[in-house]
């Protein structure tokens, strides 16, 4: 039962990848070059905080899961 949640999980991740590249360069897209710095790390926080949020949330769901 775990194994089947964690490659459902692993199949949202995989879409993830192939999601993230188009999303960041649209956003990207216009941004003038003195201020592709501030946007490029603005992305990477978010994407940083994004992913540690879906750890820890997957994290809880798979504990949760486990029988004590």
């Amino acid at each position: 039962m775990l194994w089947r949640s964690g490659m459902r999980g692993l199949r949202g991740f995989t879409r993830l990848g192939v999601a993230l590249v188009p999303m960041r360069a649209t956003a990207l897209f216009g941004v003038e070059e003195n201020d592709d710095g501030e946007v490029r790390a603005l992305a990477n926080t978010i994407h940083q905080v994004g992913g540690a949020l879906g750890v820890a949330s997957f994290t809880s769901v798979a504990t949760a899961a486990i029988p004590s």
